[in-house]
């Protein structure tokens, strides 16, 4: 039988830099999902999705720096920005003729839109539209590719993307898809997921682990802009007569096999 073909799909890591009482460290944005979601349910995730139709087409003309990208990748910026919007209640856009971006996400009015826009009583790309915004796709920098194992029923294609957090804005849960909302240091979320605190799927795992090589919002930023970013596709193995999930051996992590179980949480 044919593998399911994976759908197009964007994940958003918004990252700040936070004094503690230890000193100061990155941490990223994170959701709990809804334990009644069909993946990844009750696992702790960053806020993204499928690739919407509305991505494409007319919010082409509201996006800034729109002409640098073709369809396709345009298409997956946008639908970062509106899952986190969607999720989250970050918007990561200006009003037209606004130099600086919107700093506070809780006004009334765009709490109603966000709740419209759940309700699918309006798309995300009308909504821009109508508000003429102009999103901050170009603030996107690219920061890994996973597309989900053959074997597995249901697939995406899923592009990671950071960006640095907007000052002012507050993020909290829609309470459906997501039901808790966390600002969170990469390799903190790691520990709790292996003491069983938290549960976190491999792809998340793996990203975080990543992510947890940098101190700094900039200087994670800084290292992507020589880094290509390879496409990792799991597969599964039989090794020592234990079902193994395998990832490229030059994909940049220090274990790249671990049990089936592995797969759906770590």
């Amino acid at each position: 039988m044919s593998p399911v073909e994976a759908k197009p799909a964007s994940t958003l890591l918004a990252l700040r830099d936070t004094s503690t009482e230890q000193g100061s460290e990155m941490q990223v944005f994170m959701i709990v999902r809804h334990k009644k979601i069909d993946f990844a349910s009750g696992a702790l995730v960053f806020p993204g999705g499928k690739v919407d139709e509305s991505d494409f087409g007319e919010i082409r003309k509201y996006c800034i720096g729109q002409e640098k990208y073709n369809d396709t990748e345009l298409s997956l910026r946008v639908s970062a920005i509106r899952e986190t919007f969607e999720e989250s209640g970050l918007i990561f856009a200006r009003y037209e003729n606004e130099d600086n971006y919107i700093q506070d996400n809780g006004t009334a009015e765009l709490q109603e839109y966000r709740k419209a826009i759940n309700a699918r009583e309006i798309t995300f790309s009308e909504f821009v539209q109508k508000e003429k915004l102009q999103l901050a796709v170009d603030e996107l920098v690219r920061f890994s590719h996973w597309v989900t194992p053959e074997m597995v029923p249901k697939r995406f294609d899923t592009h990671f993307y950071i960006t640095p957090a907007i000052a002012g804005q507050e993020a909290t849960p829609d309470g459906h898809e997501s039901v808790d909302a966390i600002w969170i240091e990469a390799n903190e979320a790691i520990r709790k997921g292996e003491a069983g605190e938290l549960t976190i799927i491999l792809p998340t795992k793996m990203n975080l682990q990543k992510l947890g090589e940098n101190s700094s919002v900039a200087g994670a930023i800084e290292r992507l802009k020589s880094e290509t970013i390879k496409t990792i596709l799991p597969w599964m193995e039989v090794i020592d007569n234990q079902k193994m999930i395998c990832l490229p051996p030059d994909a940049g992590f220090a274990v790249h096999q671990f049990p089936m179980e592995a797969l759906k949480k770590a």
